[in-house]
């Protein structure tokens, strides 16, 4: 039987693909385009602060990176501590230089809070919006 934690990071890697322009085969791999670092990134957050909501205690960093590392990468946990240090940030709007702006920008916050919301939506119990929804809302 699989645990929760694995069933939590499933829908949230679900929920990054589908909002984010990065596949989960980009995200585990090496690439470093802005939308694959988006999701990578994203998701590292997601997986480290939604899994203590749901369960009880946050993942840990070598666990995430565990999960966002494919068969030719291996991710090490400083690279996730990062990447949620990163993406609290942006969150908090305390963005230093240009780049990062330019990186975890209003576009990016806009994307992460349709998916938190929707990994929110399916922990508690309630169906996920689809497309021909009334109130669905797509990415563009």
């Amino acid at each position: 039987m699989r645990e929760r934690t694995d069933i939590v990071c499933d829908r949230i890697l679900k929920n990054i693909i589908r909002v984010f322009p990065a596949s989960l085969d980009d995200m585990k791999s090496e690439r470093q385009n802005r939308g694959t670092v988006q999701a990578r990134a994203s998701a590292a957050w997601l997986m480290r602060n939604q899994t203590e909501r749901t369960i009880s205690g946050q993942m840990s960093f070598p666990r995430i990176a565990r999960r966002l590392s494919g068969p030719d990468t291996s991710r090490d946990h400083t690279t996730i501590m990062n990447n949620v240090q990163q993406v609290g940030n942006a969150q908090r709007g305390k963005l230093e230089g240009r780049r990062r702006e330019n990186m975890y920008g209003p576009e990016f916050r806009k994307r992460l809070k349709i998916v938190a919301r929707r990994s929110r939506s399916q922990f508690d119990g309630s169906r996920m919006a689809e497309p021909g929804d009334v109130g669905f809302e797509p990415v563009l």
